[in-house]
C-alpha cells in the first residue's frame, strides 16, 4: 500500500523531503483557512488515479469535507457507551434549525459487534 501525505503549500520543504525519503508521496495543495485546501486534494489524487477516498478523521475535519462538498457516503459509528460531555462527530456544519439539517439518503442501520453504524448519502 503506498502512503500518500496531503500537506498545504505552506508546509517545511524539508520536512515533506524527509517524509519523501521514508518513501510516502506528499501531496501538496493550496491552503484554505491554515488547512489543506479538500477540493485541491480530491483533484490532484484524482490525477494519481485515485477515485476513491476514505476520510477517517476528527470533527473538524470531517465537516469541513462536508461543506466542501467532497463527501458523498456517510458511515456513523455509535458505540453503546455514554461518558458524558463527548467530542462529536461532526464539527459545526453552521446550522441552527433541525428543518435544515442535512438528511442521509437511502439510509441504513446495521450492528457491527456491539457497534451500531449508520450508513447514507449525501
Amino acid at each position: 500500500t503506498k502512503l500518500i501525505i496531503a500537506a498545504t503549500n505552506k508546509a517545511s520543504k524539508n520536512d515533506i523531503k524527509k517524509l519523501q525519503h521514508k518513501g510516502a508521496t506528499v501531496i501538496t495543495t493550496k491552503s484554505k483557512n491554515g488547512m489543506v485546501d479538500l477540493q485541491d486534494l480530491m483533484k490532484q489524487l484524482g490525477r494519481h488515479g485515485i477515485t476513491s477516498v476514505m476520510i477517517e478523521g476528527g470533527s473538524q475535519l470531517n465537516s469541513s469535507a462536508i461543506k466542501e462538498g467532497v463527501v458523498d457516503k456517510v458511515l456513523i459509528f455509535t458505540a453503546p457507551k455514554l461518558i458524558g460531555n463527548g467530542i462529536g462527530a461532526i464539527g459545526s456544519l453552521g446550522i441552527k434549525k433541525i428543518s435544515n439539517a442535512i438528511n442521509l439518503k437511502n439510509p441504513v442501520c446495521r450492528r457491527i459487534g456491539s457497534d451500531m453504524m449508520v450508513e447514507g448519502y449525501l
